[in-house]
């Protein structure tokens, strides 16, 4: 009993061990009941003709690469195809992983599985050498591959995956070679140094896994994206020129810009400094004209100062002396007449009465000067035409100035030709004649004549007085036209040297000229000319209008 008691146990354990690795077969089993046909995988090349006969394959091979947590590039000796798996633990390159195929998204061209199991682990397959024209939907779809090209350009793309029942977006950097011709995006993380590695314009060469499909659409197909789990998987073969490079050129079009941006700042600045300059030239040369302006204002002002002061000299002298004359006469003249008016005959009573009455008139003819100067200066004296009977006029005035110049030299008028139809104003015709006349008697000896002469010279009156005269010295004829101004060789003749200034004013109220030809004991010639025929209000309906002589 013993023995057999002995042998019981050891019977029960035997019978405890096959049962033990009966279960762990069962468990194995049932764990890959779901994966394995027979307990063989499906080729990856066959896996799009068994799904369209309605099976669902069991597929195994090498994960060369990993987009995202559960998007995977397997590959066997037949093939390569892509996997997305509904519900997955991440794997990593080189990854043996066994998985039942359950559909296709031909959308995003991605075969489905539920799940996936590592069986192993393998070393990557060789890389396929592609040209860039080469590259095919049927050959190279998923496909572990290598190539090589020219860095054309860089950008960054977002995409959604289904991670585990939800979309989850993803970023990733994006070069864009151009081999032989044809376009090839390499995809990868971002943060990476290969954009660094690689700059725009480089050859470099390149390993990864493939999606290679035709788009819709796209000028440009198949549509080839390679997928770079590793930066060191793509190596550059040679940079470009130094000058084409794109950080190169960058640099270049900044440093372009920027010594653009100075030259147009120095050039708008220069623009406006110039201009600023101009404006301050303008302004200094509108100051200049100003200060000449003003400086030429003040020396005429100083001048006219002077002239005052000499004008008041020679009044204070004129008054000192030519008012003191008539004034001394008509005062002894007028005792002699309150201490002997009656011891004295009437001859020499009417003799004193005549000096009185010379010696006021000739007082009150300087006065008269003195005031229409004044008015002259002002210009309180116009010109007013009216018609003039020339003929009636110089006989008259020359009749005046003989009455007045008693004792002196005789006046003789000498009118030529047709005089009719003169305009003027008559009242500074008398006032020029008047004292061309009485200059031209006083200054002359009482047995000579004075010669008047008035004749008409198409639009002009040509009056000429001669006389034979002292004449004017030569030193005395730069200052004729000066008020209270007289020549030196007139000695005790009485006067105001104011007559030639008046005469000049009228003649230039005129609008006429005068001229003088004298030499010192030869006499003098005065020739006034003043266009009293140019214009008729009869003729030309001019209307002629002028200010009345104010007082």
């Amino acid at each position: 009993m013993s023995h057999q008691f002995s042998m019981l146990p050891f019977a029960e354990t035997a019978t405890s061990s096959r049962l033990f690795v009966f279960l762990a077969v069962a468990v194995l089993s049932f764990s890959f009941g779901a994966y394995s046909q027979e307990g063989e995988a499906s080729p990856l090349a066959g896996v799009s003709e068994r799904l369209e006969r309605g099976q669902f394959p069991e597929i195994e091979g090498v994960v060369t690469t990993e987009i995202v947590q559960g998007y995977l590039f397997l590959q066997d000796s037949s093939g390569a195809l892509c996997l997305r798996l509904q519900d997955s633990h991440p794997f990593v390159p080189g990854d043996v992983i066994r998985a039942r195929v359950t559909g296709y998204d031909g959308r995003d061209f991605w075969y489905i599985a539920d799940t996936a199991v590592l069986v192993g682990r393998k070393p990557l397959p060789s890389p396929l050498p592609v040209d860039g024209r080469e590259f095919s939907v049927a050959r190279h779809h998923g496909m572990y591959v290598t190539a090589g090209g020219i860095v054309t350009g860089h950008s960054r793309t977002t995409y959604s995956y289904l991670i585990n029942g939800s979309y989850v977006p993803l970023s990733y950097e994006v070069l864009t070679v151009e081999c032989d011709g044809f376009p090839v995006r390499l995809c990868f993380d971002p943060g990476t140094r290969l954009l660094q590695q690689c700059p725009t314009g480089s050859r470099i060469r390149f390993t990864g896994a493939a999606r290679v499909h035709n788009l819709r659409d796209r000028p440009i197909n198949p549509y080839v994206a390679v997928w770079l789990d590793d930066p060191d998987l793509a190596y550059i073969e040679e940079l470009p020129p130094f000058f084409q490079r794109v950080e190169v050129r960058r640099t270049l079009r900044r440093v372009g810009y920027g010594v653009l941006a100075f030259f147009l700042l120095v050039g708008g600045g220069v623009f406006i400094h110039r201009r600023h300059m101009r404006r301050l030239r303008l302004q200094y040369e509108e100051l200049e004209c100003r200060v000449a302006e003003r400086t030429e204002e003040l020396r005429e002002a100083l001048e006219r100062e002077r002239r005052l002061g000499l004008v008041k000299d020679d009044f204070v002298s004129l008054v000192s002396h030519e008012f003191r004359t008539p004034l001394g006469v008509i005062m002894s003249a007028a005792e002699v007449l309150r201490r002997y008016f009656d011891r004295l005959d009437p001859v020499k009573r009417d003799r004193h009465l005549e000096m009185i009455c010379n010696s006021t008139c000739n007082l009150a003819a300087m006065i008269e000067e003195v005031l229409l100067l004044g008015r002259m200066e002002d210009g309180k004296v116009s010109y007013t035409a009216k018609p003039l009977d020339l003929d009636r006029l110089s006989h008259q005035i020359a009749g005046e100035v003989s009455a007045t110049m008693r004792g002196k030299a005789t006046v003789e008028v000498e009118c030529g030709g047709n005089l009719e139809g003169a305009l003027g104003d008559e009242s500074l015709l008398r006032h020029i004649f008047n004292n061309l006349l009485s200059n031209a008697c006083k200054y002359s000896d009482s047995d000579q004549l004075v010669f008047f002469r008035v004749s008409r010279e198409g639009g002009d009156a040509r009056f000429v007085i001669e006389d034979r005269g002292i004449g004017i010295p030569e030193v005395d004829k730069g200052r004729l036209f000066s008020s209270f101004t007289r020549g030196s060789n007139v000695g005790m003749l009485p006067g105001t040297g104011l007559g030639l200034v008046i005469v000049k004013r009228c003649v230039d109220l005129h609008g006429g000229s005068l001229s003088l030809e004298s030499a010192p004991g030869a006499g003098t010639v005065a020739t006034v000319l003043l266009p009293l025929y140019r214009c008729s209000a009869l003729e030309t309906g001019c209307q002629i209008e002028q200010v009345e002589e104010k007082t």
